[in-house]
Protein backbone atom coordinates (compact mmCIF):
# COMPACT_ATOMS: atom_id res chain seq x y z
CA UNK A 1 0.00 0.00 0.00
CA UNK A 2 1.16 3.37 -0.51
CA UNK A 3 1.92 6.32 1.44
CA UNK A 4 -1.00 8.66 -0.12
CA UNK A 5 -3.33 5.47 0.42
CA UNK A 6 -2.18 4.92 3.95
CA UNK A 7 -2.19 8.39 4.87
CA UNK A 8 -6.20 8.27 3.43
CA UNK A 9 -6.94 5.51 5.31
CA UNK A 10 -5.91 7.06 8.78
CA UNK A 11 -7.56 9.64 8.13
CA UNK A 12 -10.64 7.81 7.80
CA UNK A 13 -10.27 5.37 10.42
CA UNK A 14 -9.28 8.16 13.06
CA UNK A 15 -12.21 10.40 12.21
CA UNK A 16 -14.74 7.44 12.32
CA UNK A 17 -12.95 6.43 15.71
CA UNK A 18 -13.98 9.52 16.79
CA UNK A 19 -17.55 10.12 15.46
CA UNK A 20 -18.53 6.49 16.49
CA UNK A 21 -17.48 6.69 19.63
CA UNK A 22 -19.09 10.39 20.51
CA UNK A 23 -22.54 8.08 19.06
CA UNK A 24 -21.90 5.33 21.74
CA UNK A 25 -21.60 8.33 24.19
CA UNK A 26 -24.94 9.45 23.24
CA UNK A 27 -26.59 5.90 22.53
CA UNK A 28 -25.39 5.00 26.25
CA UNK A 29 -26.71 8.00 27.78
CA UNK A 30 -30.35 7.38 25.99
CA UNK A 31 -30.73 3.94 27.57
CA UNK A 32 -29.47 4.77 30.74
CA UNK A 33 -32.60 7.58 30.27
CA UNK A 34 -34.47 4.87 29.40
CA UNK A 35 -33.31 2.73 32.64
CA UNK A 36 -34.91 5.59 34.45
CA UNK A 37 -38.39 5.75 32.96
CA UNK A 38 -40.00 7.40 35.63
CA UNK A 39 -38.12 10.15 35.94
CA UNK A 40 -37.44 10.71 31.69
CA UNK A 41 -38.70 13.81 30.37
CA UNK A 42 -39.50 13.02 26.77
CA UNK A 43 -38.98 15.97 25.23
CA UNK A 44 -34.72 15.73 26.59
CA UNK A 45 -35.27 12.03 25.13
CA UNK A 46 -36.29 13.21 22.02
CA UNK A 47 -33.55 15.72 21.77
CA UNK A 48 -31.45 13.44 22.45
CA UNK A 49 -32.44 10.79 19.96
CA UNK A 50 -32.55 13.52 17.35
CA UNK A 51 -28.49 14.41 17.76
CA UNK A 52 -27.74 10.53 18.00
CA UNK A 53 -29.45 10.60 14.51
CA UNK A 54 -27.64 13.62 13.43
CA UNK A 55 -24.03 12.26 14.51
CA UNK A 56 -24.99 9.06 12.53
CA UNK A 57 -25.41 11.37 9.23
CA UNK A 58 -22.20 13.27 10.29
CA UNK A 59 -20.61 10.16 9.92
CA UNK A 60 -22.24 9.31 6.54
CA UNK A 61 -21.42 12.64 5.42
CA UNK A 62 -17.56 11.97 6.65
CA UNK A 63 -16.98 9.22 4.67
CA UNK A 64 -18.27 10.73 1.74
CA UNK A 65 -16.82 14.09 2.19
CA UNK A 66 -14.70 15.58 -1.04
CA UNK A 67 -11.62 16.76 1.01
CA UNK A 68 -10.38 13.55 1.92
CA UNK A 69 -11.27 11.68 -1.36
CA UNK A 70 -10.15 13.00 -4.73
CA UNK A 71 -13.78 14.89 -6.48
CA UNK A 72 -14.20 12.25 -8.22
CA UNK A 73 -14.33 9.17 -6.07
CA UNK A 74 -16.62 8.94 -3.59
CA UNK A 75 -15.24 7.78 0.37
CA UNK A 76 -17.49 4.69 0.11
CA UNK A 77 -16.26 3.65 -3.09
CA UNK A 78 -12.24 4.31 -2.01
CA UNK A 79 -13.75 2.10 1.47
CA UNK A 80 -15.16 -0.73 -0.59
CA UNK A 81 -11.53 -1.00 -1.95
CA UNK A 82 -9.69 -1.58 0.76
CA UNK A 83 -8.73 -5.19 1.56
CA UNK A 84 -8.60 -6.21 5.47
CA UNK A 85 -6.96 -9.25 6.33
CA UNK A 86 -6.92 -10.30 10.08
CA UNK A 87 -2.62 -10.20 11.06
CA UNK A 88 -3.51 -12.19 14.78
CA UNK A 89 -6.45 -14.77 15.25
CA UNK A 90 -6.31 -16.16 18.92
CA UNK A 91 -8.11 -19.44 20.15
CA UNK A 92 -8.21 -17.70 23.65
CA UNK A 93 -10.04 -14.86 25.28
CA UNK A 94 -8.03 -11.17 24.78
CA UNK A 95 -8.52 -8.38 27.36
CA UNK A 96 -7.37 -6.15 25.64
CA UNK A 97 -9.78 -6.86 22.48
CA UNK A 98 -12.59 -7.17 25.50
CA UNK A 99 -11.60 -3.90 26.66
CA UNK A 100 -11.59 -2.16 23.15
CA UNK A 101 -15.02 -3.28 22.51
CA UNK A 102 -16.37 -2.62 25.79
CA UNK A 103 -16.75 -6.63 26.23
CA UNK A 104 -18.72 -7.29 23.01
CA UNK A 105 -15.92 -9.40 21.68
CA UNK A 106 -13.75 -10.99 23.64
CA UNK A 107 -12.63 -14.21 21.35
CA UNK A 108 -11.07 -13.26 17.40
CA UNK A 109 -10.72 -16.99 16.57
CA UNK A 110 -11.72 -18.77 13.29
CA UNK A 111 -15.26 -18.51 14.17
CA UNK A 112 -15.64 -15.06 14.50
CA UNK A 113 -13.75 -13.23 11.94
CA UNK A 114 -15.64 -14.43 8.93
CA UNK A 115 -18.75 -12.87 10.80
CA UNK A 116 -17.59 -9.50 11.95
CA UNK A 117 -15.64 -9.37 8.76
CA UNK A 118 -18.23 -10.42 6.20
CA UNK A 119 -19.24 -7.94 3.50
CA UNK A 120 -22.56 -9.80 1.89
CA UNK A 121 -25.77 -10.17 4.66
CA UNK A 122 -27.17 -13.73 5.63
CA UNK A 123 -29.39 -14.65 3.42
CA UNK A 124 -32.58 -14.08 6.02
CA UNK A 125 -31.88 -10.51 5.86
CA UNK A 126 -31.21 -10.14 2.15
CA UNK A 127 -34.32 -12.05 1.26
CA UNK A 128 -36.36 -9.61 4.22
CA UNK A 129 -34.65 -6.46 2.69
CA UNK A 130 -35.24 -7.39 -0.76
CA UNK A 131 -39.06 -7.57 0.12
CA UNK A 132 -39.01 -4.24 1.85
CA UNK A 133 -37.73 -2.57 -1.12
CA UNK A 134 -40.72 -3.95 -3.04
CA UNK A 135 -43.25 -2.88 -0.81
CA UNK A 136 -41.70 0.56 -0.51
CA UNK A 137 -41.58 0.06 -4.45
CA UNK A 138 -45.10 -0.70 -4.55
CA UNK A 139 -46.37 1.94 -2.22
CA UNK A 140 -43.86 4.73 -4.45
CA UNK A 141 -45.67 3.92 -7.30
CA UNK A 142 -48.82 4.25 -5.86
CA UNK A 143 -48.34 7.55 -4.44
CA UNK A 144 -46.76 8.79 -8.13
CA UNK A 145 -50.22 7.76 -9.25
CA UNK A 146 -52.27 9.22 -6.88
CA UNK A 147 -50.78 12.11 -7.50
CA UNK A 148 -50.68 12.20 -10.87
CA UNK A 149 -54.87 11.79 -10.77
CA UNK A 150 -55.52 14.28 -8.30
CA UNK A 151 -53.58 16.82 -10.84
CA UNK A 152 -54.83 16.41 -13.86
CA UNK A 153 -53.29 19.46 -15.80
CA UNK A 154 -50.66 17.74 -17.26
CA UNK A 155 -53.23 15.85 -19.38
CA UNK A 156 -54.51 19.73 -20.68
CA UNK A 157 -52.87 21.54 -23.24
CA UNK A 158 -54.24 24.96 -24.29
CA UNK A 159 -54.32 25.24 -27.86
CA UNK A 160 -54.72 29.07 -29.58
CA UNK A 161 -57.30 28.90 -32.67
CA UNK A 162 -56.37 31.15 -35.36
CA UNK A 163 -58.75 33.49 -34.85
CA UNK A 164 -57.82 34.43 -30.70
CA UNK A 165 -60.43 32.17 -28.61
CA UNK A 166 -59.17 29.33 -27.21
CA UNK A 167 -59.64 25.50 -26.38
CA UNK A 168 -58.46 22.46 -24.34
CA UNK A 169 -58.09 19.51 -25.33
CA UNK A 170 -56.88 16.10 -23.51
CA UNK A 171 -53.80 14.30 -25.14
CA UNK A 172 -52.72 10.65 -24.82
CA UNK A 173 -49.89 10.94 -22.56
CA UNK A 174 -48.50 7.25 -24.76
Amino acid sequence: MDTLTRDRLNIVINGLEAKLDEVRKTVEGLLASLDQQERLQWPEFLDKFTSASNELATILNFVRRASVFPSSEDGTEFLRKQLIVPKCVFPDEDEELSDATNGRVTVWNHDTVPLYLRTKMTAEVESEEQSFESIMLGDEKTNRQIDLSNNPQHLLQYNADDDGDGRLSVFDRC
